[in-house]
């Protein structure tokens, strides 16, 4: 077999010639963007869609900890201060939940407060200061994406 699947295409009674499509169909990686400030999440969409993930954007961190255990992603960008709760609280409990410990996270911060809370900083997986480099967040999506071969 020469690893390629062949797409057979009907068109009424006549049928068209085959399509090869290669084998195996890589699946993207999934990558959720956690920020209250949907202009800076769409940047962060676009760019991590650029380097190849199926990326989600989320704007309540409410909603954040159970997106991350049902979906199961590769990477999480997160905001740190954000309402209702906030990255680091999310942060925490992803932390502690077996199922969702080993997710890389990308600590997103303007006010420094991260550094206030050692734990979460070392808890959090690479921290970028506000105004990000989409530069340096694209370079650590695409080093996840190689330690992820589909």
């Amino acid at each position: 077999h020469s690893g390629l699947l062949s797409l057979r295409i009907r068109q009424g009674n006549r049928r068209l010639n085959p399509l090869p499509l290669p084998l195996p169909l890589p699946i993207p990686l999934r990558a959720l963007v956690i920020d209250d400030d949907r202009m800076l999440g769409e940047a962060f969409v676009a760019a991590l869609r650029f380097c190849g993930f199926s990326v989600e954007y989320i704007g309540d961190s409410t909603k954040a900890v159970q997106a991350i255990e049902d979906q199961q992603p590769s990477l999480v960008t997160l905001d740190v201060n954000m309402p209702r709760m906030s990255g680091i609280e999310v942060l925490h409990a992803v932390r502690n939940n077996p199922a969702t410990a080993r997710t890389r996270i990308i600590m997103i911060t303007a006010s420094g407060m991260i550094t206030h809370d050692e734990d979460a900083f070392r808890l959090a997986d690479l921290v970028l200061l506000k105004p990000v480099n989409l530069s340096q967040l694209m370079t650590f999506a695409k080093r996840i994406a190689e330690q992820n071969p589909n």
